[in-house]
C-alpha cells in the first residue's frame, strides 16, 4: 500500500513520535510510506527521524507558513497523487489542512488519526478563524483513527459518523524505556529527598498550574518534604515561575526544560503525577509505568483511565481536584506501598500496554480496509450517469 502521511511539523511532541513510529513500522511492513512535513522548522526540539522514510519538505527553512501554504499544497498534491490514502497525523494544525485538501483535490480517501480530545483541542491550539473549517475536516474525514477507546464519544460528539471511527489503541514500548531509563539523567534527582516528577509542554492543557497547587497544598498538610520537577517547555514557564512563588514552594519545584532523555528521571522519581485537563492517552503515564514508577492522575478524558485499568494499576483521582491531588501525593509519600504495588504489578502483567507493533498492525488493517473500499466505490462518472438515468425515467415517468 502506499500512504502519504502529513504533519505539520517534527516538534519533539507524543503526537509526533507516535505518527512517525506508526510510519516507519508501515515502511518495515513493506508499504511506501512518505512523510510529508508542512513546517520544516519546529519551536523547541525536534523528533527523530526513523530511519528508511521518505520525508518530503514542504516549504523552504525559514519561510513564513501562512505565505508558504501554496507550495505546501502543491508538493503534497504531486505526492498524493501516487498515493492511495492520505492520512494526517493529528486532528488540528495545518497538516490537517493540508492532508483535506490534497486528498480532496487527488480523490484520495482521508484518514485522521486523532491523538487528543478534539473539542477541546480545537479550542486549544487553532485560531478562532479556522476552528469552524477544522471540525468539518473531522466530520467529514473517511475514517477517524482513535489512539484510545475513550475518545470515541469525544469523536462522535463532533458529528463524526461512528462508522468512521476506528480505535488503534496507543502502547509504549518497554524495552526501549528501560534501556533509556538506565543512562544517566540529565537533570539531578536528589536520593534523600523523594522527587515527585511530571512531564509534557508548558501549557494550559497540562495542567501544571494544578500540580504546583497540589504539591503546595500536600506541603502544608503534612506531606514529607519533596521536591517536584516538571520536564518540558512552553509557553506557560514564567506563569508557573510565579505562581510556585506566589504559594511559597519555589524552592521545591523545578522546570528544568525540555529533556530528551525523561525516563532516566522519571525511573528514579518515587511518584509520577499527570495532571493534564484533558489528553488522548498519555504516553508519558504509560511510559511510568514500564519504569516500575507508582502514579497517580486525574481521571479525565481520555486515557488515564485506561492505561490504568481504571485504578488497577495506579491511582485515579477526579478530574481537575486539587485537594485529591494533593491527598494522593502525600499518602504516597508516606506510604508507597500501595502505589508501588500496583505499578509493579502493570509491569509483569499488561501485556497490551508494552506491545509497540500491535498500534500500527491495526492502524494499517483499517488503513487497508479503507483502500479496499475506496476502490470498490463507483467512479465519479459512474455516478453521474446513473444520476442522469434516474432523472430521465423520473421525467418520462410524469
Amino acid at each position: 500500500m502506499d500512504v502519504m502521511v502529513v504533519v505539520s511539523d517534527l516538534g519533539d511532541s507524543g503526537a509526533t513520535r507516535v505518527t512517525l513510529d506508526r510510519a516507519a513500522r508501515w515502511h518495515e511492513g513493506g508499504d511506501h510510506v512518505t512523510v510529508l512535513v508542512v513546517a520544516w522548522e519546529a519551536e523547541g526540539s525536534t523528533a527523530a527521524l526513523p530511519p528508511g522514510l521518505d520525508v518530503v519538505r514542504a516549504t523552504r527553512p525559514g519561510a513564513q507558513l501562512r505565505t508558504a501554504l501554496p507550495r505546501a499544497l502543491l508538493r503534497a498534491v504531486l505526492r498524493a497523487r501516487r498515493a492511495e490514502v492520505v492520512v494526517s497525523g493529528t486532528e488540528v494544525g495545518f497538516g490537517l489542512l493540508v492532508a483535506r485538501m490534497a486528498a480532496s483535490l487527488t480523490g484520495r480517501p482521508l484518514a485522521v488519526t486523532v491523538q487528543s480530545r478534539p473539542d477541546r483541542a480545537v479550542e486549544d491550539y487553532v485560531d478562532r478563524p479556522l476552528r469552524p473549517i477544522t471540525r468539518w475536516i473531522l466530520r467529514t474525514s473517511s475514517l477517524a483513527v482513535s489512539v484510545s477507546d475513550g475518545l470515541r464519544p469525544a469523536i462522535e460528539g463532533l458529528g463524526v459518523s461512528s462508522r468512521s471511527v476506528v480505535v488503534a489503541r496507543n502502547s509504549v514500548d518497554r524495552r526501549d524505556v528501560l534501556q533509556q531509563s538506565e543512562a544517566a539523567p540529565a537533570v539531578a534527582v536528589s536520593v534523600s529527598n523523594p522527587t515527585v516528577v511530571s512531564s509534557g509542554r508548558l501549557e494550559h492543557q497540562k495542567g501544571f498550574d494544578l500540580l504546583v497547587r497540589a504539591h503546595a497544598r500536600a506541603l502544608q498538610d503534612g506531606a514529607p518534604s519533596h521536591e517536584l520537577v516538571v520536564l518540558g517547555e512552553g509557553g506557560e514557564r514564567e506563569a508557573l515561575e510565579a505562581l510556585a512563588a506566589e504559594l511559597g514552594v519555589a524552592d521545591s519545584v523545578r522546570l528544568p526544560g525540555f529533556t530528551p532523555n525523561p525516563h532516566s528521571v522519571v525511573a528514579r522519581s518515587a511518584l509520577y503525577v499527570l495532571s493534564s485537563r484533558y489528553e488522548g492517552f498519555s504516553l508519558s503515564l504509560a511510559e511510568a509505568l514500564a519504569c516500575g514508577i507508582p502514579c497517580l492522575a486525574f481521571d479525565c478524558t481520555a486515557g488515564p483511565s485506561e492505561v490504568l485499568a481504571g485504578g488497577r494499576y495506579g491511582h485515579l483521582v477526579a478530574e481537575g481536584d486539587v485537594t485529591a491531588l494533593a491527598d494522593g501525593i502525600r499518602a504516597h509519600l508516606l506510604d508507597p506501598s500501595d502505589l508501588r504495588d500496583r505499578a509493579l504489578s502493570a509491569a509483569a502483567g499488561a501485556d497490551e500496554l508494552f506491545d509497540p507493533a500491535a498500534p500500527a498492525q491495526v492502524h494499517r488493517a483499517h488503513l487497508s480496509g479503507l483502500n479496499e473500499r475506496w476502490t470498490a466505490r463507483p467512479s465519479t462518472a459512474s455516478r453521474l450517469r446513473d444520476r442522469v438515468v434516474r432523472l430521465r425515467r423520473s421525467a418520462a415517468g410524469d
